[in-house]
C-alpha cells in the first residue's frame, strides 16, 4: 500500500502522496489556493433599500448628534453659570400664634445675582 492516498480503499482519495517523514521540512509554502470545498456556496443576499428600523435608527442617530453638537457649541460660546441666591433680610409683623397657626406680615429681601456675562435677565417685582 505505501503512501499512496489513491487507492479505492481510502474513504477520500486525494491526487498527492505523503513523503517519507524524513524529508519533512518546517519551512513549508502556503498552498496557492484553497480547496473546492473550502468556498462558500449559496444565494448572496442584497437588498437594494434599507429597511424602515434601519432608516429610523440612523435619523434618530442623526438628530441625536446634530443636538447633542448645537447643545456642546451653544455651552462653550455662552459658558452659563447658575445664578447666586442671598436673603439680605427677613421681617415679619405682627406675629401671631393661636392654637397651631402662626400669622404675621412677611417681609423679605432676596438678592439674586447672575454671574454670566453673557446672559441676563432683569426683573423689578416679583
Amino acid at each position: 500500500m505505501g503512501n499512496d492516498c489513491t487507492s479505492p480503499s481510502h474513504p477520500h482519495p486525494q491526487r498527492f502522496s505523503f513523503p517519507p517523514a524524513s524529508s519533512f521540512s518546517l519551512a513549508v509554502p502556503p498552498p496557492s489556493s484553497y480547496p473546492q470545498a473550502y468556498r462558500t456556496v449559496g444565494p448572496r443576499h442584497s437588498r437594494s433599500q434599507p429597511s424602515f428600523l434601519c432608516r429610523l435608527i440612523a435619523a434618530a442617530t442623526v438628530l441625536f448628534a446634530i443636538l447633542g453638537l448645537l447643545f456642546l457649541i451653544t455651552w462653550l460660546v455662552l459658558k452659563s453659570r447658575l445664578p447666586e441666591f442671598r436673603v439680605d433680610s427677613v421681617s415679619a409683623s405682627p406675629l401671631n400664634t393661636t392654637r397651631s397657626q402662626l400669622t404675621a406680615a412677611w417681609n423679605i429681601t432676596l438678592v439674586v445675582r447672575n454671574p454670566n456675562t453673557k446672559l441676563s435677565i432683569y426683573y423689578d417685582r416679583v
